[in-house]
């Protein structure tokens, strides 16, 4: 969104950090009423609410033109959008800590957190590594076999062990 706020709609980077203050007050917000919501409706309905919340809001920014006027779709779009994800959270982390007894609750809860970041971010290394590894492979070939070792190398030391 980033880039799309200043390289697209061409706004500097103040106006755009204040357009997100807007879906981070959706993040609050959520993060307030998401345990009064799970009490009522049970946890695994909200789950599955805000993650269509979450996924329908998102759906729509396939629309967005380059002209400042979509900004009404922006803001809104990503005010619910957040407020979605941060329940979908909550009510994952309730979830799966759910069956757990109350003098382990802590430790499940930092467990879970604990687990949900490494995975994440072992996907997106993977991710990186496999199109770091292609784009010096079609480096390689566009140059007709002259290897760019530097670039070939990198992406040999950022592969995944399965590769």
């Amino acid at each position: 969104m980033t880039l799309y706020l200043q390289d697209v709609l061409h706004l500097p980077p103040s106006t755009a950090g204040l357009i997100f203050g807007v879906p981070g007050l959706g993040s609050v917000v959520a993060g307030i009423v998401a345990g009064r919501i799970i009490a009522h409706c049970g946890a695994r309905s909200v789950l599955l609410t805000a993650l269509l919340v979450q996924g329908g809001l998102t759906a729509p920014l396939i629309l967005l033109g380059s002209e400042p006027i979509w900004l009404w779709l922006l803001i809104p779009a990503l005010f619910v959008g957040f407020l979605g994800h941060i329940t979908a959270v909550v009510a994952a982390t309730v979830t799966a800590t759910s069956e757990v007894p109350e003098a382990d609750a802590g430790l499940a809860t930092g467990r879970n957190t604990g687990m949900t970041m490494p995975q994440w971010s072992s996907l997106a290394a993977s991710v990186r590594r496999i199109s770091t590894f292609g784009h010096a492979l079609r480096k390689a070939r566009k140059s007709k076999g002259r290897i760019f070792v530097r670039e070939l190398s990198n992406a040999t030391i950022l592969l995944p062990k399965e590769y």
